[in-house]
C-alpha cells in the first residue's frame, strides 16, 4: 500500500512502475520517468504537450533526482508532480494513468 494521507492498494503492474519510477529518479534519467508517467494514458498527447510534459518533468527530476533520503522532501516532491499532471490533464485512476 501506499500512503500519502489517501490510501490505495497497487496492483503489481503499478507497484513495479513505481519502483521503477524512483530507480529513475535516483538515475536522474527524466525520459524513463516520463515514460512510466504516460505508459498507462488512453490515447497520445500532443507533440507540444508532450514536449512540454517532458520539460517540466525533466525540471523535476534535476531538481530531486539522485537525492539522498534523508533530503528527498516528499511532500514538496509530490506537490510540483501532481501540478504538472493536473496542467496536462493527466489523472492518476487505480490501476493506471488516464489523461481525462
Amino acid at each position: 500500500m501506499l500512503d500519502f494521507g489517501f490510501m490505495t492498494e497497487l496492483s503489481w503492474s503499478d507497484r513495479l512502475d513505481f519502483a521503477l519510477f524512483f530507480f529513475a529518479m535516483g538515475e536522474r534519467d527524466a525520459e524513463q520517468c516520463t515514460r512510466i508517467l504516460l505508459s498507462g494514458v488512453e490515447g497520445e498527447l500532443s507533440t507540444g504537450a508532450r514536449q512540454h510534459f517532458q520539460a517540466e518533468i525533466e525540471a523535476l527530476v534535476q531538481r530531486h533526482g539522485g537525492s539522498n533520503a534523508r533530503d528527498f522532501d516528499v511532500a514538496t516532491f509530490s506537490v510540483q508532480l501532481f501540478r504538472s499532471l493536473r496542467r496536462h490533464q493527466i489523472a492518476v485512476v487505480r490501476g493506471s494513468l488516464q489523461q481525462s
